[in-house]
C-alpha cells in the first residue's frame, strides 16, 4: 500500500489517514501504518531536502529596545487589518523540461492549483507555445468545471504571453493577475510544483528497473490521485482535496496498483488464435487503472492493453525495497544479587515470678 500511495512520508500519510482520506482502503489504519511503515529508499529520493540555515544558531541575538522618546500623540489600542480574498482563485505555472521526452512528445507539465479545494491538477505539454498552452489549459479548466468549480480569478507568472492572458479573459471571463518579477513565492503553483515533483520522483524511483522512462506521462493520472488524497481541502478541511473535486475515493470500485511494476495479464483467447501471441510472465508494465479494468503496456510492440485479470509481481527488487524492521535493543540482564537470609528471632516467653508477700507487714 505504501507503493500504491506513491511512497509518502510517514507523518504526512498518518495525518491523511487520521483525517479519513483512506476510508475503505484495506489495512490502512493508523495502528498498522505506525507499526509496519516500511523504511524504503524511494521516499527520501523524492522528499529529501537540504537543511536550512540558521536553524540551530549558536550566536546570541541582541535584544533591541524601541526608542519611545520621539513618539507623539495618545496611545490607542487600535488594530488595522486587511483581508486578502483568495476564494475562487486558481494558480498555474509550467515546470522545467523533463530529462526524457515521452513517446507522446511531451516535455513539460502544466500545474494548476485551486485554492478552494487545495487540489493539484497536472497536464503534460509538448512545448511552451501558445497553442499547446491553450490545449492544456482548456483540459484543466474542463475538469474543474465538471467538478462544479468555476474560478473568477487567475494568478499567472509574469512571463506569460499576451495571447494567453487574452485567452483567459475572453474564454473564461476571469480576472488575470501577474506576480511581481522574481517573486516566485507569490504564486501558489510554485509550491505545488515542488510538492508534486517530490511525490512524482518517489514514484519514478519505485518503478521496475526495465520500466521505459519514456512513459512517464502515463503515470501522471494516478500520481495526481495519490497526491490529492494526501492533501486537505481549504473550504472543507475535514475531507481531502480529491473528495472535494470528485467525491470520496472508492478503492473497491477502482483498485490501484504500484506504478511501473511487472505484471502478468490474461490475453483474449480469440485474439490469441488469430495472432498466435501469448503473454510471457513479467513481460508487461502496469499503468494507471480505469474503473475495474487494468491497463498494461507490452514493451515489445509498445501496445497498451486493458484487461480485467492481472497479477502484479511485487518483488522487492522491482517495486520497493524490503522494509527495515528495527529491533529493540537487547535488555541487559543483571546478575542476580545474593539474597541475604535474615535469621528469624525466636520469641521465648519468660514466666513471670509469683507475687511474694510484702516483707514489712503489720501484724495485728
Amino acid at each position: 500500500m505504501h507503493a500504491v500511495c506513491g511512497y509518502p512520508v510517514k507523518t504526512t500519510w498518518l495525518k491523511a489517514i487520521k483525517a479519513g482520506n483512506y476510508v475503505g482502503w484495506p489495512l490502512l489504519t493508523v495502528k498498522n501504518v505506525t507499526k509496519y511503515y516500511p523504511e524504503t529508499t524511494e521516499t527520501p529520493k523524492g522528499h529529501l531536502n537540504q537543511t536550512r540555515k540558521n536553524v540551530r544558531s549558536t550566536k546570541p541575538k541582541p535584544f533591541k529596545t524601541a526608542n519611545t522618546s520621539q513618539l507623539e500623540g495618545k496611545k490607542m489600542q487600535d488594530i488595522h487589518t486587511q483581508v486578502y480574498e483568495v476564494r475562487e482563485t486558481v494558480f498555474t505555472d509550467q515546470t522545467g523540461q523533463f530529462p526524457t521526452q515521452s513517446r507522446s512528445g511531451n516535455k513539460y507539465i502544466m500545474v494548476m492549483v485551486d485554492i478552494d479545494s487545495s487540489g493539484i491538477l497536472v497536464e503534460p505539454l509538448k512545448s511552451r507555445k501558445d497553442a499547446e498552452l491553450h490545449r492544456a489549459y482548456t483540459s484543466l479548466m474542463t475538469r474543474l468545471n465538471r467538478a462544479g468549480i468555476f474560478p473568477k480569478k487567475h494568478v499567472l507568472d509574469n512571463e506569460i504571453s499576451q495571447a494567453m492572458k487574452d485567452y483567459v479573459r475572453d474564454e473564461y471571463k476571469m480576472t488575470v493577475e501577474l506576480v511581481p518579477p522574481g517573486c516566485h513565492r507569490r504564486n501558489a503553483a510554485e509550491v505545488a510544483i515542488r510538492n508534486f515533483k517530490a511525490h512524482f520522483l518517489s514514484i519514478l524511483a519505485g518503478t521496475a528497473d526495465d520500466f521505459p522512462l519514456q512513459l512517464w506521462d502515463k503515470l501522471l493520472p494516478q500520481a495526481e490521485i495519490t497526491v490529492n488524497l494526501l492533501r486537505q481541502s481549504n473550504a472543507t478541511p475535514n475531507i481531502s482535496a480529491y473528495a472535494h473535486m470528485n467525491g470520496p475515493f472508492d478503492y473497491n470500485k477502482m483498485p490501484l496498483a504500484p506504478l511501473g511494476c511487472n505484471v502478468q495479464a490474461i490475453l483474449n483467447k480469440a485474439r490469441e488464435q488469430v495472432t498466435g501471441e501469448k503473454v510471457p510472465p513479467e513481460d508487461e508494465q502496469s499503468l494507471p487503472r480505469v474503473q475495474n479494468n487494468k491497463d498494461s503496456l507490452q514493451p515489445q510492440n509498445e501496445e497498451r492493453r486493458t484487461t480485467r485479470s492481472m497479477t502484479a509481481s511485487l518483488t522487492p527488487e522491482v517495486v520497493a525495497s524490503p522494509p527495515v524492521i528495527t529491533q529493540p535493543p537487547p535488555r541487559v540482564q543483571r546478575s542476580p544479587q545474593p539474597q541475604v537470609l535474615k535469621k528469624r528471632r525466636k520469641r521465648v516467653r519468660v514466666p513471670l515470678p509469683a507475687s511474694a508477700p510484702a516483707a514489712n507487714t503489720r501484724s495485728k
